[in-house]
């Protein structure tokens, strides 16, 4: 991959840090940077690479604390090729089971690899000063860590440790905790083609462990993740991969096969797909103004052997696209920060801020509006966030009932979420992703 032949274990770290420059450099994400990187190394290799990067990323804020304090210098005054080695070198020592000398001497030979050889020292001299503190019998280390600040204990950047505190100021500690852990892997059944008892005994047969989800009917929560490849009637569209939260949408809708349905916002298109299993409608479109995206959504359509009108369009301006028929039923997954889904893309914490966080409630109040246009007298509108902000949710929506006089928010008798404006779910909530969920009626 570089033409070089390198030592055993340089080369995945190499490619970590190219994949870690790639999101705090480039501000690409996360998985789209692994995906580029992670062509040619063995299954064993991928799977570390992986670790390596969600890990960092998962910690990001936790690991630059310990190298600002071990190198005595601020992150900024250190080049950033030297920082994301020094940072892979810390989540291994920490997080890890990688024996030292191969965790330190691999990272530390990357180095060169990105125009840094002159730091080799200084990484060794940071790992190596960590390692020490790790194994020292006295209470250095017990000192270190009881000196953090609190946005570093939690791995969170102040503004949204301070969001969540105010949002919610008897749960944001575990959902802090909750987005640190690694989310299950959760797929949903197709149950007009299998029963969900005989599929999870066929999961069984296959040696993967799953158990049913107590409020979304057709998931199965899996004990440890596998690849897709090895998932009994994946490829024949038997089963998707689709966290329990989402799975809750398409069931609000209450759509049957008289409606016109739009899935606005609909790449990468799991609950359009959801829309279409559950009771087939009479025109289903799926609305995404990226082309790329789209594609995702008709690959998705392909592996269950169903279709979908596919628009290419701008959620906010309809007069570009819609052809003013109105519709029955709209499932509006509106953009938003994903605040969410940190523990399955921990580089949000990164990559998110606050100022982008207030142009995302505008742009949500923009579609909403323009939606709601598009809506039949009597019809119902699902919106539908992953975030656990509250200006993205109930008060998105309050202020959105406020300056409609024909909407109002519809009962949802279900027995999951929190809330009296529509329903929230949090971080880990019976292993499920955080998502909010408001059904709106139009008079």
């Amino acid at each position: 991959m570089t033409g070089v032949k390198l030592k055993p274990g340089v080369e995945v770290r190499l490619q970590a840090a190219r994949v870690l420059l790639a999101v705090t450099q480039d501000y690409q994400q996360l998985d789209e940077a692994l995906s580029r990187y992670n062509e040619g190394l063995s299954a064993q290799d991928s799977a570390l690479l992986q670790a390596i990067c969600y890990g960092v990323m998962r910690w990001h804020i936790e690991l630059q604390y310990w190298m600002e304090q071990l190198a005595k210098r601020s992150a900024s005054d250190l080049k950033p090729a030297v920082q994301v080695l020094i940072l892979i070198g810390l989540f291994q020592l920490k997080h890890m089971r990688i024996p030292v000398h191969a965790a330190i001497h691999a990272t530390v030979e990357c180095a060169a690899n990105l125009q840094s050889k002159r730091a080799k020292g200084l990484i060794n001299a940071v790992l190596r000063a960590f390692q020490r503190y790790m194994s020292a019998t006295d209470n250095s280390f017990q000192k270190l860590v009881e000196g953090r600040p609190e946005f570093v204990r939690y791995a969170h950047p102040p503004w949204m440790l301070n969001r969540l505190q105010t949002d919610w100021p008897g749960q944001w500690q575990q959902i802090a905790e909750n987005n640190n852990q690694q989310a299950p892997m959760v797929l949903r059944v197709d149950t007009h083609k299998a029963d969900i008892d005989e599929y999870q005994s066929r999961l069984a047969s296959s040696g993967i462990e799953a158990n049913k989800h107590p409020f979304a009917g057709s998931a199965l929560v899996l004990s440890k993740p596998v690849d897709v490849e090895k998932i009994p009637g994946f490829s024949d569209g038997l089963v998707s991969v689709q966290d329990a939260a989402a799975q809750l949408a398409t069931p609000l809708l209450q759509h049957d096969s008289t409606h016109r349905v739009l899935d606005a916002c609909a790449a990468p298109g799991g609950k359009t797909a959801h829309i279409m299993q559950q009771a087939r409608p009479a025109y289903l479109a799926a609305l995404d103004n990226s082309k790329p995206r789209l594609e995702r959504v008709k690959d998705m359509f392909s592996r269950i052997g169903q279709t979908a009108q596919l628009i290419e369009g701008d959620a906010s301006n309809p007069d570009d696209w819609w052809d003013k028929v109105p519709f029955d039923r709209i499932l509006l997954d509106a953009p938003c920060s994903a605040s969410g889904v940190i523990r399955r893309h921990p580089d949000i914490k990164y990559l998110r801020t606050e100022r982008a966080l207030q142009k995302i409630i505008k742009r949500q109040s923009k579609i909403l509006d323009a939606m709601w246009q598009l809506l039949k007298p009597g019809g119902m509108l699902l919106y539908v966030t992953c975030s656990v902000f509250k200006a993205e949710n109930e008060d998105q929506v309050t202020a959105f009932i406020q300056r409609q006089d024909d909407a109002e928010l519809a009962e949802m008798s279900v027995p999951w979420g929190r809330g009296q404006t529509g329903r929230q779910i949090l971080p880990g909530d019976e292993k499920m992703d955080g998502f909010y969920f408001a059904l709106l009626k139009k008079r």
